[in-house]
């Protein structure tokens, strides 16, 4: 009887350790008031600014090659607009991580659809089945950092047009913005 109460109690524990990943930690709401680079944002949530960092992307940092281009391409999407973040636990840096939402439309997919960015499997465990699969969908069409050295380039010049720069050519794309 003893036995089996234990193996009981293991079971529950293993359950509950692997759905962890799953659930998010909390939600917050709040005005976008910076992006510090194309995968990180300020968000000011109950009268104090609020670090997030976006769960499930990474983007070129600001001395790297296009580091501007994804950070005003982030600039476009959010600042100044309402978003929800479903966090899930910190960053080293001490940010939040978490999934950004502007009218339901999960930010960071937008920014690997769009080319800015690519998916991180660093967070494949943070990610849920559904955010995974679209993530890793998405991802083979975002740009790499490859293609991002090699100077091909998204970014977005108005809220009606994508324009895509390679090679001193200009290309007009619709529009896939939030």
């Amino acid at each position: 009887m003893k036995l089996y109460s234990v193996y009981s109690l293991f079971l529950a524990l293993v359950i509950c350790v692997c759905s962890a990943p799953l659930i998010y930690a909390g939600s917050l709401y709040g005005k976008v008031i910076e992006v510090s680079a194309g995968d990180t944002i300020t968000v000011f949530n109950l009268n104090r600014p609020v670090r997030v960092r976006l769960m499930g992307i990474d983007a070129p940092e600001k001395n790297q090659s296009f580091g501007d281009v994804a950070k005003q391409h982030l600039t476009d999407l959010v600042y100044d607009k309402f978003v929800s973040v479903e966090y899930s636990g910190l960053s080293p840096d001490g940010s939040l991580v978490g999934r950004v939402l502007l009218k339901d439309i999960d930010v960071g997919a937008q920014m690997i659809r769009d080319g800015v960015a690519w998916y991180d499997p660093d967070y494949k465990s943070r990610l849920t089945e559904t955010e995974l699969e679209l993530y890793v969908q998405l991802h083979p069409g975002s740009l790499s950092r490859t293609r991002l050295a090699v100077g091909s380039f998204l970014s977005v010049r108005s809220s009606k047009l994508h324009r895509v720069e390679r090679a001193g050519r200009l290309e007009n794309l619709p529009a896939r913005v939030c």
